[in-house]
């Protein structure tokens, strides 16, 4: 193996050790052989190639063996995890763990009764906690969505089985979470905000909500302060400091414990085993996000090109060596083929943000193909070699440092980790709850807990930062955890909102204020269109509802009209260069994307379609809006005459020569050509039925 990729080795050699090797593989005790061989070596190449033709005998020729033999196997693996899981490359490890679930994913519980207790024995010791949660996950991964050789009914049973030790599961994963916190954080008693609707008597007073979208949206915290109620843990009220950087160990446990919940939550069903305990400590870790870290380095660690779980192996060796993960398989080495395709997230597409990896495996991975391009791992040397399948995945091996390699789920640990991360992750968890549409009844009331929660962190979200001088605190945040925070709101408002809105003890108008702030204090273009897709999908629920019935139309006009018309003056004000100059400018207005338009044609189009949306339901209120800009507007533009004068030959030109009045000109024509748009946009308003009611408006709009 270790001739097979040294530099010096030629093509033909290479050929040669390939046939042999295939040779080998095929033989009947060949396992036997692979288990001596791990048992007595060291060397990386060797354990690899051993490990993968270890999974080609549980996955192709389990059924053929015999009872003693598929014993020899299983407990040799077992006590080689046990004993080298903290010492061997994590890709290594990660292999084995995918192995040891291949056999429970056949076996359990008939001819492997032990399986589930063993793992939730490790996980309960301290020494082997992370390998113990590296085997739930990878369990869940595998049972879940398992290869398609399983009959229906295996694919059922496996279900059930799973099913039945959620409580558990859950709760241990939750006590790990929980230590950690225990260890790290400090906490200081203090009295928790009120309920929201503390001293309500179910209807709000209007004056306040008429305040809450009165002024700027980067000016109205202390309307908020009080309005969602913080994480609680038990029965503890509790305020949480800031948590200082966790020391490796814990780091990587609690990324991967988050990592763990996350892919059950995709497919445990809503009820009384999520419980307000394990809610509350996720919600912590959520909160972790919310702050700025400025006091030591701040480093991304995820590096998810890999597949399934310990896949993507960061390839960090010298020399031409090609820094990638794995892209199929998992083996690390480009190339190879993936005999799965299944997603790890499985189950729903709506949080499909929070799961981007694809194909199985686990550290070397399984390759279907038989060969790869072994060039791409030994730096170049070799070109276009064929590389038996199983020589390829010990090949991933020679490129990675003995304590690198990909940690559980693709991860490629690279550098300390700090609590935004954990943020990020405890967020995904969020939203794999959030994007379940079947609620049962009895559950809505543990959902509007969460919701508060949440939104208990949307409001630190928005508050004044000290930190830069604009004061947008989110502009100094991760922006993978922005993303997922937006991708929470996404999934509350299309998905469950409706079944709240009514409710008395959840404060809709002060919920939408808190959007309103979210929406305006987005850092990047990318974020705002995000949220003013939010708000499309509010206003298409509130058109529907008003539609329905005659009565409703005319009591969401009243509920709503403060919030929906500060949106559109904010997003007036967010299109036009008189206020937004800086920013507009930037957006290229020449390139044509795949839609041919330019990036501002794209951006003044998300902006319109939204005001045409609140249009639908304050069809009169937008149309003023719009028209007494385009009235000032215009008011300047027909002044422009007087400084207009022949030119003789090339026939009149500008008077106006001083730089800033050229630039304030400039300005004011474009963000006419912007309201002319979006005067436009409101035809549809002035035709038909309502053609009679609104013809003094439009007919003076056209003569103007």
């Amino acid at each position: 193996m270790t001739e097979f990729f040294a530099v010096a080795t030629t093509n033909s050699r290479k050929r040669e050790i390939e046939e042999l090797l295939n040779l080998f593989s095929q033989t009947q005790d060949s396992w036997k052989h692979c288990l001596f061989y791990m048992a007595n070596t060291q060397n990386e190449y060797v354990i690899m190639f051993c490990l993968t033709v270890l999974e080609n005998v549980i996955n192709k020729q389990w059924v053929g063996y015999c009872g003693a033999d598929k014993m020899d196997i299983r407990l040799t693996l077992n006590q080689y995890l046990y004993a080298h899981h903290n010492k061997v490359p994590s890709f290594i490890r990660n292999k084995l763990v995918k192995l040891v679930v291949d056999i429970g994913r056949t076996d359990w519980p008939h001819f492997y009764p032990d399986f589930f207790t063993n793992i939730l024995q490790l996980v309960q010791d301290s020494e082997t906690v992370t390998l113990g949660v590296l085997l739930l996950k990878m369990t869940s991964e595998e049972l879940m969505a398992p290869r398609e050789d399983l009959s229906m009914a295996r694919k059922e049973e496996l279900h059930r089985l799973l099913l039945a030790q959620i409580p558990t599961v859950l709760n241990l994963l939750n006590n790990i979470l929980e230590s950690v916190l225990e260890k790290h954080w400090h906490l200081v008693a203090a009295t928790p905000p009120p309920s929201p609707t503390q001293g309500d008597s179910g209807t709000r007073q209007r004056g306040s909500s008429l305040m809450l979208f009165s002024s700027s949206p980067l000016q109205s915290d202390s309307l908020l302060s009080n309005m969602f109620k913080s994480p609680s843990s038990g029965n503890r009220s509790l305020q949480l400091e800031a948590l200082p950087p966790l020391d490796m160990s814990s780091s990587l446990l609690c990324e991967l414990s988050l990592e763990c919940l996350a892919h059950y939550f995709t497919w445990v069903p809503l009820s009384n085993t999520i419980t307000p305990n394990l809610l509350s400590t996720i919600f912590h870790f959520a909160a972790f996000g919310c702050e700025v870290r400025s006091s030591y380095h701040h480093h991304h660690l995820h590096h998810r090109s890999g597949g399934g779980s310990g896949g993507g192996v960061l390839i960090t060796g010298g020399g031409g060596v090609n820094t990638t993960g794995a892209t199929a398989g998992g083996s690390g080495v480009p190339g190879s083929t993936a005999t799965r395709g299944e997603r790890v997230g499985g189950g729903n597409n709506n949080n499909s943000s929070s799961r981007g990896r694809s194909g199985g495996g686990v550290g070397g991975g399984s390759a279907t193909s038989t060969s790869a391009n072994a060039a791409s791992v030994t730096g170049g040397a070799i070109a276009n070699t064929p590389v038996s399948a199983s020589t390829a995945a010990a090949g991933a091996a020679a490129a990675c440092p003995s304590n690198g390699g990909g940690g559980a789920g693709g991860v490629a640990v690279v550098a300390p980790a700090n609590t935004q991360s954990l943020g990020v992750l405890a967020m995904n968890c969020i939203n794999e709850l959030l994007s379940k549409n079947c609620v049962p009844q009895e559950f809505e009331d543990f959902l509007l807990q969460m919701f508060q929660q949440t939104f208990f962190l949307l409001q630190r979200l928005t508050k004044e930062s000290t930190l830069n001088t604009s004061g947008n605190k989110l502009a100094d945040l991760d922006e993978c955890y922005v993303e997922k925070f937006t991708d929470f709101l996404r999934l509350f408002v299309s998905i469950h909102l409706r079944r709240f809105e009514s409710n008395a003890k959840f404060p809709v108008l002060e919920f939408l204020a808190l959007l309103f702030k979210y929406t305006f204090r987005q850092p990047t273009n990318e974020g705002f269109y995000s949220c003013l897709d939010i708000w499309t999908v509010f206003l298409d629920y509130l058109h529907s509802k008003s539609e329905m019935r005659t009565s409703d139309h005319e009591e969401v006009t009243n509920r709503y009209k403060p919030a929906l018309q500060s949106l559109v003056s904010h997003i007036l004000q967010k299109l036009q260069f008189r206020y937004n100059q800086s920013q507009l400018e930037e957006l290229d207005d020449e390139s044509l994307d795949d839609d041919s338009e330019t990036e501002w044609q794209h951006y003044l189009r998300q902006c319109l379609e939204v005001i045409a949306k609140v249009g639908e339901i304050l069809s009169q209120e937008t149309f003023q809006l719009l028209n007494d800009l385009f009235q000032e507007y215009t008011e300047v533009y027909l002044g422009l005459e007087q400084y207009v004068v022949p030119n003789g030959a090339h026939g009149r030109k500008l008077t106006i020569t001083a730089e800033n009045e050229c630039r304030r000109l400039h300005c004011i024509l474009r963000d006419l050509s912007s309201l002319e748009q979006a005067l436009g946009r409101m035809a549809e308003h002035f035709i038909g039925d309502r053609f009679i009611k609104n013809f003094t408006d439009a007919d003076n709009l056209v003569q103007r």
